[in-house]
């Protein structure tokens, strides 16, 4: 019986990550994908239409994380009331495991977005100032590389050049924090390198969003549990009221006899 229930708590407690785990990295997927549909108003070269529009979708954001943890919080605590209720009701005096927990909560939400997070460190640490990037030659200019005096000094544009990994890696990690980069774009290299070096802080916002979301599932439970009794307890108290209004005039009728 002990071993059953053992490996039940582990396996609600690995249930309980996975599951917070996979919301977060879902959720932080999809979010970059509104970024990607949404990139011509959120790229807008008027600065107060684009800081609005990415404003608005990272407090969107914001507060659709802080509903998912409510409402995950919630299911967590109702599951806990009702084994509670049901062990009592055979008489079981064996601890709940209970399903309801801040630190899984915190650490399935930071799991979830911690591939993000390990690209963003490695670009943080790896990310240089950046350089210009000759372009390709156009067609045209083929025909004059043949002359010495103009294709010596060309040659430098035929230089195979190499994508450096860091590279790779800022796609993915731009990816999931598409707002922030929409907003310093037009401010110049410099500001682009030191949105690489905070990277991995600004994936923490959202996930953060989640975990403060289910620190208010008991509450919110509590308050539905409430309602709920109450709803139930309405039909009761009219016939209760009922009942008293035809005892009292049963009475009046005793005493007019």
């Amino acid at each position: 019986m002990s071993q059953t229930g053992s490996a039940g708590s582990a396996a609600s407690v690995k249930g309980g990550i996975a599951g917070a785990a996979l919301r977060i990295l879902g959720f932080t997927a999809a979010f970059g994908f509104v970024g990607l549909m949404f990139a011509p108003a959120l790229m807008s070269d008027n600065a107060a239409l684009r800081v609005a529009m990415n404003s608005a979708l990272l407090l969107g954001a914001g507060a659709l994380y802080f509903s998912l943890g409510a409402g995950k919080g919630e299911d967590d605590c109702k599951a806990d009331f009702t084994r509670a209720r049901a062990k009592a009701a055979i008489h079981d005096v064996t601890p709940v495991n209970r399903v309801y927990s801040r630190s899984r909560a915190a650490l399935g939400a930071l799991l979830g977005v911690s591939p993000f997070i390990i690209l963003g460190v490695i670009v943080a640490a790896t990310a240089q100032p950046y350089t210009y990037t000759l372009q390709d030659l156009p067609g045209w200019l083929s025909a004059y590389t043949r002359q010495p005096d103009v294709g010596r000094a060309l040659e430098y544009y035929n230089r195979e050049i190499i994508t450096p990994l860091t590279d790779w890696l800022r796609i993915g990690v731009r990816f999931a924090i598409l707002p922030f980069v929409y907003l310093i774009a037009s401010l110049g290299d410099a500001a682009s390198l030191a949105l690489d070096r905070i990277s991995p802080l600004l994936m923490l916002p959202l996930p953060a969003c989640y975990a403060i979301g289910y620190l208010t599932g008991p509450a919110r439970y509590e308050k539905t549990r409430r309602f709920i009794e109450s709803v139930k307890s309405k039909p009761r108290m009219r016939l209760k009221k009922k009942a008293r209004e035809q005892r009292r005039r049963k009475d009046e009728r005793n005493q007019l006899i």
